[in-house]
């Protein structure tokens, strides 16, 4: 009888476990955006965690024809960073690998929300047409825990929608005094 009682124990123990990791969520993603030709805009980096030992991610992303990545400028998000660092480098035409990380094996903070802030320019011969909507594709994506596992479950792409350029000029300002 203690046997069966004990065994059954273990069993529900058993589930439990592989029931909350399965549950697990470190999801690295991008949203819609809207940017103008010849203007530069903030790409937000959202994060979604409930592993709580996470300290950095790496993806590569690649942006439509005539969107470039600064390699400098970029910062991590200071409600959710401790002393982490951002580093963006171009690995090919249009292409980019992101990189966020503690120096000190620090992690994020908190389980939801922006996390690094990617500083992109839409070049004003840029092949795109406005309000028209072109993806941000994330490939090779890696959340890594503190000891180096990658946790990744899941990540989206993200989009670039292109808004309309004011059609008016401003000239000759002049202040009038009284």
């Amino acid at each position: 009888m203690k046997i069966n009682r004990l065994l059954n124990l273990v069993v529900a123990m058993l589930l439990l476990a592989v029931t909350a990791t399965a549950q697990d969520v470190n999801k690295l993603y991008l949203s819609e955006m809207t940017g103008m030709k010849n203007r530069s805009l903030d790409m937000p980096v959202y994060l979604e965690n409930t592993s709580s030992r996470i300290v950095a991610f790496q993806f590569d992303v690649k942006t439509p024809e005539g969107v470039t990545l600064k390699t400098s400028g970029n910062k991590a998000d200071e409600t959710r960073a401790t002393d982490h660092k951002v580093n963006v480098r171009q690995l090919s035409d249009g292409t980019y690998r992101v990189m966020m990380l503690s120096p000190t094996n620090k992690t994020v903070r908190a389980n939801r929300g922006s996390v690094a802030s990617i500083v992109a320019s839409i070049s004003d011969s840029a092949p795109l047409e406005e309000n028209g909507v072109y993806p941000i594709i994330l490939s090779n994506v890696v959340i890594s825990d503190s000891l180096g596992n990658n946790v990744m479950t899941s990540f989206e792409n993200g989009a670039l929608r292109i808004g309309a350029n004011p059609d008016f000029i401003v000239k000759n300002v002049a202040l009038a005094g009284n």
